[in-house]
């Protein structure tokens, strides 16, 4: 498994960074920051000061403007499609996240119970706002302002980790002070499930509803031809949103390069988080007496990536590995194999999300 995560942390590394750099995406960038100080395709300022420390925050937030900068601003739907798309996703991880920082406290369950509101306010909120038009005939934003609402999404775990604590003092000191430890020592397994399930299915028809909508878009352009003009159909079909780009041919726009960023992007996270998730799962239902052939298990596993998207996936095997470790700690195992599973967990998550974020 440490050799598939370091190759997988190559091959993310290639289709991300590397690929950038030879298909021009990075020159393109750079070009916006040092030698016109536009945006990319056309002659809108980039706004270069906002934190007012330049170097490193402001310059690294005009990178990440320039780059998302024509995923939103409607010149490249295809970008735009895509990237909603990842972003739903995405939410499945964040929320995967959180939730494995703290099943393991179960006197503190509690705390699993405002993720989908964190993530909501401190993530849903600010991919819409950023993609809120600043200009053309819908305008409603300034030009300013649709770039900081790109630079604060890029910051988000800032926003959800600050909402998180916030939550957790205002609304869970009070109830720590009146609990007793004996009471906070008997939360059970039925409490954390109940929080778990909740966390687990906001996750799930967020990202399988941004899975059906990128779906629907895409598919109508075969399906439905007539409902769409000829340039639209040509962006949005199937075979340009998804798919893996190969070749390194010169991109021509930046919203282009950033397409491709993003597809690599999404196929090798995802690939770091399935893989190991469901040789866990497999690995547990082993032990447990309930396995089922590995080839059975990665064809599901396909079918659901294919059917509810890679995040819903994702989501879904987490959440079957963890009903089934707590079921089986319920039933009265051994304490020694409880610590073993309670082990186990704390190092895969650790393992996992390091590859995730390397990859990344």
């Amino acid at each position: 498994m440490r050799w598939t995560l370091y190759t997988l942390g190559f091959l993310g590394f290639y289709g991300t960074w590397i690929r950038s750099a030879l298909n021009g995406t990075l020159s393109i960038l750079f070009g916006s920051l040092h030698v016109t100080g536009t945006l990319p395709g056309g002659e809108l300022p980039l706004k270069t000061s906002l934190t007012g420390i330049y170097w490193p925050l402001d310059y690294l937030l005009n990178m990440l403007i320039v780059f998302f900068w024509q995923a939103v601003d409607g010149s490249h739907p295809s970008t735009s499609l895509f990237g909603l798309y990842f972003a739903g996703q995405h939410l499945a991880v964040i929320v995967t996240l959180y939730v494995d920082s703290y099943k393991t406290k179960k006197a503190q369950s509690w705390k699993l119970s405002f993720i989908p509101l964190t993530t909501s306010l401190g993530y849903v909120l600010l991919v819409v706002a950023m993609a809120i038009p600043s200009t053309g005939p819908r305008a409603t934003v300034s030009l300013e302002t649709q770039q900081v609402a790109v630079a604060l999404w890029n910051v988000f775990p800032i926003f959800t980790g600050l909402l998180q604590w916030t939550f957790d003092t205002i609304f869970c000191s009070s109830d720590d002070s009146n609990t007793t430890s004996s009471k906070k020592s008997s939360a059970s397994n039925a409490e954390l499930l109940f929080a778990l399930r909740r966390a687990y299915a906001f996750a799930m028809f967020v990202s399988f509803a941004a899975h059906i909508a990128a779906l629907t878009a895409t598919f109508s352009t075969v399906l439905f031809p007539a409902l769409l003009s000829i340039a639209a159909s040509q962006t949005l079909k199937p075979g340009t949103i998804f798919r893996l780009p190969l070749s390194h041919a010169e991109v021509y726009s930046m919203g282009s390069g950033a397409l491709q960023f993003l597809q690599w992007d999404l196929f090798t996270g995802f690939l770091t988080l399935l893989i190991p998730a469901t040789a866990k799962y497999h690995s547990s239902q082993t032990k447990a007496g309930k396995s089922e052939s590995v080839v059975t298990l990665v064809l599901k596993l396909l079918a659901a990536v294919a059917l509810v998207g890679p995040g819903a996936a994702f989501v879904g095997i987490r959440w079957m590995d963890d009903e089934a470790g707590w079921r089986q700690e319920e039933s009265g195992a051994p304490s020694k194999r409880k610590y073993k599973i309670r082990r186990e967990e704390v190092s895969f998550a650790c393992g996992t999300w390091i590859s995730y974020i390397l990859n990344h």
